[in-house]
């Protein structure tokens, strides 16, 4: 039996929780009431909780279901239940001694898959006799970029046809502090994915962009997709497209970030605005998973 373990960041459930969510996410960092009270806003009005619990447990699920036998797919997040440590223990006692561990982000960054890498080393540490393969960043696995174009491709249809090739479309981006990407391949697997996408889709107008800036001092990597779509709206564009190409399910930073602040700052600019949609647990989705999975046994 192999234990394939999915590695998320995790999300409050509901609101009551989103303060201790943000203590486990800002660590060592202070917390003031009125940081909770903007989150608990902001969550409150994509449905009072974040979907990605939910949906990176339904992704186990049916990866399970297609691996088949002498496979059980677990759930560990880095900073709400299941926590990996958890997960860990719970793989231990189910007496399973492979996993197959797989960071939910398609490009790598010691900020966030280092990060899950991270937990889940410190908590093998209090277990034995479990071997463990990471599965290597697979952002340009050939299923995973379909999926993606997929989405494109039905996105660029919400637009009447004789305009689909003047549609801008930014694919967009967790943000990260400069400092914290210095050798890390992220903005390259960034822009190899992108790449690999338009191969499927064919020419379009494309940017690279990044959202979801924190609080952290210094400079972050940009430019912002606020900033590129002024840009555009500038030189006279009229339709944009965001593909959130960093993410593979929708959480606050799909549903609030761009469906809200972004389409709002579009109406703004007297812009058109469409917005390809999540990876999730779409069939295409779970295909590249298990075909991941199958290049790491």
């Amino acid at each position: 039996m192999t234990a394939v373990l999915l590695l998320a960041f995790g999300g409050p459930e509901d609101l009551d929780v989103v303060e201790p969510f943000l203590r486990n996410v800002l660590v060592g960092r202070p917390i003031t009431s009125e940081l909770v009270e903007r989150v608990k806003r902001r969550y409150a009005l994509i449905g009072a909780k974040s979907p990605l619990p939910d949906i990176t447990r339904r992704q186990a699920k049916l990866l399970e279901e297609r691996l088949g036998a002498g496979f059980k797919v677990y759930v560990g997040m880095r900073h709400w239940h299941p926590f990996i440590k958890d997960t860990v223990k719970q793989i231990k006692e189910d007496g399973i001694k492979r996993i197959i561990a797989m960071p939910m982000a398609p490009q790598a960054s010691k900020a966030s898959t280092g990060g899950y890498i991270d937990a889940m080393n410190k908590a093998l540490e209090e277990v034995s006799g479990i071997d463990v393969t990471v599965a290597e960043a697979w952002y340009k696995n050939l299923l995973y970029l379909q999926a993606v174009a997929d989405t494109v491709k039905e996105a660029l249809k919400e637009f009447p046809e004789e305009i689909r090739m003047d549609v801008q479309v930014i694919f967009s981006a967790h943000s990260l502090p400069e400092r914290t990407v210095e050798g890390d391949p992220y903005v390259m697997q960034l822009k190899e994915t992108m790449e690999g996408v338009l191969k499927i889709i064919g020419p379009i107008n494309s940017y690279l962009a990044y959202q979801s800036k924190g609080q952290a001092q210094g400079e972050w990597l940009g430019p912002e997709v606020e900033f590129v779509m002024e840009g555009l709206a500038k030189e006279g564009k009229k339709d944009v497209l965001i593909v959130p190409i960093g993410f593979v399910c929708d959480h606050v930073e799909t549903l609030y970030d761009i469906d809200i602040v972004f389409k709002k700052k579009a109406e703004e600019l007297g812009m058109n605005f469409k917005r390809a949609a999540s990876l999730n647990d779409s069939k295409a989705f779970i295909e590249a998973l298990e075909d991941i999975v199958k290049k790491n046994l």
